[in-house]
């Protein structure tokens, strides 16, 4: 029916058809329930035309047959692919979302300027070590650490100066020399400016 192409013409229909298909699923598009309607009616579609080509051209029934089932595994195909395409992007959502909820789970106990624990999770720690001093009957210690005149520092020298100053103090608190905060070393510092 397709001047001689064959099951050839039938598989480069479906692997066009699944990427499209595919992509919209995937780039969500629309909804993976509404793509596959979408794949459905065009299935039909091809159908109509396939009806319609071999009753113009008079073509025997078993030509009409093997044109359907080529039709039926280019849709399979196209479904399978589909739904394929389709788990890779959940999948992939999934990991981002699990990367972001851990990136703020660390946000929110941590100061965003030295990546030191922040009020929060010094304060959840320390009853911690509280609860355990008890249990243990052993003695807990604190230290606060105060920078004398860091007012000074911001007012004369700028906020940067003093971000600068508060990373530094912080990088050696933490036993970093220097750099960007990081996602370990529990410390018990804060800053404030």
């Amino acid at each position: 029916m397709d001047g001689g192409r064959g099951s050839e013409a039938a598989r480069e229909v479906g692997r066009e058809s699944w990427r499209i298909f595919g992509q919209l699923a995937a780039q969500r598009a629309a909804p993976l329930n509404e793509v596959t309607k979408r794949c459905l009616r065009w299935c039909d579609a091809v159908d109509d035309v396939v009806h319609g080509i071999a009753a113009e051209l008079d073509f025997s029934q078993e030509v009409l047959l093997g044109a359907r089932a080529m039709l039926q595994r280019s849709l399979n195909v196209t479904l399978v692919r589909m739904c394929e395409s389709f788990e890779a992007e959940r999948q992939s959502a999934d990991q981002e979302l699990g990367r972001r909820q851990e990136e703020l789970a660390f946000m929110a106990t941590h100061d965003s300027l030295t990546g030191l624990p922040n009020r929060t999770l010094i304060l959840d720690r320390v009853e911690q070590m509280l609860v355990r001093s008890r249990r243990n009957r052993t003695p807990v210690a604190a230290l606060f650490i105060d920078l004398d005149n860091f007012k000074s520092i911001n007012d004369t020298l700028g906020h940067d100066a003093g971000d600068e100053l508060l990373r530094a103090v912080a990088a050696r608190l933490d036993g970093r020399r220097g750099g960007p905060p990081t996602r370990s070393g529990a410390s018990g510092a804060t800053s404030s400016s």
